[in-house]
């Protein structure tokens, strides 16, 4: 696997995260670990696409695997 595409996941995790903390913060909800694995699987049930269900959960995994921290060693 490329850095390239080691570098796109990494990406598209970081931005499901953040889908996830924005949404809870609108509703105003407590931006912990639990809430955002729990947002996660929300936008799993939102969508037909199962491409996009298996990178949200793959999201969920590295987010529960690493708590949280997703870095790319240089």
């Amino acid at each position: 696997m490329s850095i390239e595409t080691l570098k796109f996941m990494q990406d598209e995790r970081q931005r499901l995260i953040g889908k996830s903390v924005c949404r809870l913060n609108t509703l105003g909800e407590d931006i912990s670990r639990e809430n955002i694995i729990k947002t996660l699987e929300d936008l799993i049930s939102e969508t037909d696409d199962s491409s996009q269900q298996r990178i949200i959960q793959d999201t969920i995994t590295a987010f529960i695997a690493t708590n949280g921290k997703f870095t790319l060693a240089r």
